[in-house]
């Protein structure tokens, strides 16, 4: 869910939040929540669950029980928020959720909300009240009530949820159109309702996502009002805007007028603006191939702005990416889409040599779009391999784990012993890069399949993660000779849940070798921990689809048969 409203989501934090370390236990963390007061229960759930998906998953069963006992809406409000951030696992508490729709407190409906939008048919129980609360008194309960409907796919809703476009609160009608949005061709004649708050700023965002998801058939001026958005001050609806023109290339090619927008805007005097028309011709493919010109113009345009701006700096929002804020990023990027399209009807290999001059620019960031650029290109690029192969010694480690993807992309075999030299860089995201890049190179980089699978004691959890499903994913029964290393990570101490889970799946996809291990995967889907119950269950399953249905025969497995 990326929603959200008038900062609801640390309203009321005025308890500080108790010290929990990554490592505390399932008990301690409960015998600290029991003791501490309602203040400082909500204040450590938020802080919990602000650790990332992993981390509160493994607490989020002992966050829930608190609603037995805890009657208070801050304390309640924040289980909502920490079972949202456990990903998946939360949809294990989509009842104890819908209970809390008819809370007396809007911020624990609006949470509630938002928590159960991302549990699929495991909510499905909600959809009655979820329903009746886009009539709350509460703007943030309607808001939430939309966001939720919408998540679900609610199509049954839709005509409900279209209401609330003619809402007295923007922000409830941005989030009707985003709601809408989600429900895709089922919303369809609520469409020009959704392109009229266009007009709106508050609810102009989320009516642009709208129409990036539901690919209306909108007339010329929709697609024109659309191309507009490209010179809003506001870069997250600039993206948008981006990315809603891309959903629909052919309709704002086909439009005269809209084309004619989207066009000007790439000579706008504003540098953000022609970074935003370089990105969107870009997604047009093959058919913005009569602005090729223009947009090999941009790879000389000065303009630039820094990384961080005050909502960035105030952790409002990511910074932004640099081919939003950097005309020539913008237009390296926006090439290496078009070229993409078999060519996108020019000189691909042309084009692809223009861009590799920004390989040697000064600004790593431009380097790095460069490069990003050149591995889209992918045949067409083939010719510039060498010169990309240069950056694996850039100082910056963003520009190395890129240079490592594109020249796997380009398919140059010459740096693949560079590549595994790479496995030891001093940056985790170097590392990890070169593991999901090295198997690109299928039966040339084989040899080195056992330099790649030491990695599964990398100080990392990520690379540890990445080394255990790139072995996976060479299929059985090459995977299964990776089978005992693999489920030794389950036994390793103090290892992360993110590595156990990695382990519990693979081990589902590497033939009667990985079926060695079915009782192990048994034993953890009775795990306390219910993200390790769902992988172990995952990795059952796999096993059974491997074997049409039926459980390995372990006593058959011949060690002598190649695993297979």
């Amino acid at each position: 869910m990326a929603l959200q409203i008038l900062g609801a989501e640390g309203a009321g934090s005025q308890g500080a939040a108790l010290s929990i370390s990554a490592e505390a236990s399932r008990d301690y963390v409960w015998s600290v929540l029991a003791q501490s007061g309602d203040e400082e229960k909500a204040s450590t759930i938020r802080e919990l669950a602000q650790r990332g998906e992993a981390e509160v998953a493994s607490y989020v069963d002992v966050i829930v029980e608190l609603l037995n006992d805890v009657h208070a809406p801050k304390v309640r409000a924040a289980v909502c928020q920490a079972v949202r951030a456990s990903g998946k696992v939360g949809a294990l508490y989509a009842q104890d959720l819908t209970s809390l729709l008819s809370e007396q407190d809007p911020e624990v409906r609006y949470q509630a909300c938002l928590a159960l939008a991302g549990m699929g048919d495991a909510a499905a129980g909600a959809l009655t009240k979820l329903k009746q609360l886009l009539g709350d008194r509460s703007e943030i309960v309607r808001y939430g009530a939309c966001a939720a409907l919408g998540g679900l796919e609610a199509a049954a809703c839709a005509d409900d949820i279209a209401a609330l476009l003619s809402d007295n609160s923007p922000e409830v009608q941005g989030a009707a159109c985003w709601a809408l949005g989600k429900l895709g061709r089922s919303a369809q004649s609520s469409a020009a309702g959704v392109f009229k708050r266009l007009a709106e700023p508050r609810s102009r965002l989320q009516a642009l996502k709208a129409v990036a998801m539901m690919r209306p058939a909108g007339d010329a001026q929709s697609w024109e009002d659309v191309c507009g958005c490209l010179k809003d001050e506001d870069a997250e609806t600039r993206m948008a805007a981006v990315f809603a023109i891309g959903e629909m290339a052919s309709a704002v090619k086909d439009s005269g007028p809209a084309y004619s927008k989207l066009t000007g805007v790439l000579n706008a005097d504003d540098g953000r603006f022609r970074c935003a028309a370089a990105l969107a011709l870009g997604l047009l493919g093959s058919r913005a191939g009569d602005q090729i010109d223009n947009l090999k113009d941009l790879l000389s345009d000065e303009f630039s702005e820094p990384p961080t701006d005050a909502l960035s700096a105030g952790g409002c929002r990511p910074r932004l990416p640099a081919q939003w804020r950097n005309a020539k990023c913008a237009a390296a990027v926006a090439l290496g889409h078009i070229v993409s399209c078999d060519g996108g009807g020019c000189d691909g290999s042309g084009l692809a040599a223009s861009v590799a001059e920004l390989l040697n620019d000064n600004t790593w960031e431009v380097r790095l779009a460069a490069c990003e650029a050149l591995g889209m290109m992918g045949t067409w690029a083939q010719g510039e391999a060498s010169q990309v192969a240069t950056l694996l010694e850039d100082p910056r480690f963003q520009v190395r784990a890129k240079a490592a993807a594109t020249c796997a992309k380009l398919g140059d075999s010459q740096v693949i012993s560079k590549l595994v030299d790479m496995l030891e860089d001093a940056s985790p995201a170097v590392r990890e890069e070169v593991v999901r890049a090295l198997p690109r190179f299928n039966s040339e980089s084989q040899e080195y399949m056992e330099k790649l699978s030491e990695k599964l004691v990398d100080p990392v959890v990520s690379v540890r993660v990445a080394v255990i499903e790139v072995l996976a994913a060479l299929g059985a029964p090459r995977s299964g000779y990776y089978a005992s290393a693999v489920a030794q990570r389950l036994s390793a101490e103090g290892e992360a849940a993110s590595v156990q889970v990695a382990a519990l799946q693979a081990l589902g996809k590497m033939g009667k070798r990985g079926a060695l291990y079915q009782d192990l995967l048994n034993e953890y889907a009775q795990s306390t921990l219910p993200q390790l119950r769902q992988a172990a269950e995952q990795g059952l399953s796999s096993m059974r689809s491997l074997q049409g249905g039926q459980p390995y025969m372990i006593e058959s497995f011949n060690e002598g048969d190649g695993g297979e």
